[in-house]
């Protein structure tokens, strides 16, 4: 729960009362209202984590940035190197016995996938202990059905459109930046450590990889 309540808040600056600046917070569960959950492509969740890595790192070393280019290449040695340095840990923990480590095994940038689904099962169970309403999307939901799914996420949240919403502009698709058996891993790895909600909002982009894996 304590994880959940971190998050950022904007105030204005001290010496520019114009200029908004971001600060870490940590808000109190009692003023949480509602609940908005959204679900993204873990395959392409975690290749988004990469281009943002890219960018934060680009202000601050330019060769870092030639080392891991923008490409399927630079992604996969992003993720050796993640995992490299976090394997170990992880399935060194108390809570993680053989057969989950079985799991884990051929599993690319494994960090980032088991905080991807660390982070939903985490969101669920934040939801039930507060006992809020909440409302959840499906990013590419925006791509397909996007007045429907800000017309409903207006009224779960009871506000009024105010102007219009800009076109919105679907980031591209990143399975090209694994192996078949890669995604497969990941497939098996998610459906292992996922809780029932969290597997039943992200199966659709997996279940294919799960087939393929048992077919013979």
């Amino acid at each position: 729960m304590r994880s959940c309540q971190r998050g950022k808040q904007g105030v204005f600056s001290k010496d520019n009362a114009t200029k908004i600046t971001t600060v870490g917070v940590r808000y109190r569960s009692e003023i949480v209202k509602k609940i908005v959950h959204i679900f993204h492509n873990p395959i392409d969740n975690v290749a988004a984590r990469f281009h943002l890595d890219r960018k934060i790192r680009a202000r601050q070393n330019k060769h870092w940035l030639l080392d891991y280019p923008n490409n399927k290449e630079g992604f996969q040695r992003w993720c050796a190197d993640m995992n490299e340095n976090s394997t170990r840990t992880l399935s060194s923990s108390r809570w993680i016995d053989s057969s989950l480590t079985k799991v884990m095994k051929g599993v690319p940038c494994l960090a980032e996938f088991y905080h991807y689904v660390h982070w939903h099962n985490l969101a669920f169970t934040a939801t039930s202990d507060l006992q809020v309403p909440s409302f959840l999307i499906h990013y590419e939901d925006y791509s397909t059905q996007f007045k429907e799914v800000t017309d409903e996420l207006l009224n779960f949240l009871g506000l009024s459109q105010v102007g219009y919403a800009p076109e919105f502009i679907n980031h591209k698709e990143y399975g090209n930046y694994y192996s078949d058996h890669q995604k497969q891993s990941i497939a098996m790895f998610i459906e292992e450590f996922s809780t029932k909600h969290t597997w039943q909002n992200v199966k659709h982009h997996l279940s294919d990889f799960l087939v393929k894996l048992i077919d013979p």
